[in-house]
């Protein structure tokens, strides 16, 4: 696994900086990141909490 810190200070300082001059407020790292891994969704199923949605055909 890749070490969370970034692999040059310089880089990280240079984001610091940017981000202070566009006014972005959010943090570069968390307390209690969520592991990276995820499964896409299927092509067939819906989203969770979504039903499907007929799609529009022309001879509809």
């Amino acid at each position: 696994m890749p070490s969370p810190r970034p692999r040059d200070p310089a880089h990280a300082a240079h984001l610091r900086t940017e981000m202070a001059r566009y006014g972005d407020t959010a943090p570069l790292t968390v307390a209690n990141p969520k592991p990276a891994a995820w499964t896409p969704l299927s092509a067939t199923a819906p989203a969770a909490g979504k039903k499907a949605q007929k799609v529009a055909t022309p001879n509809d």
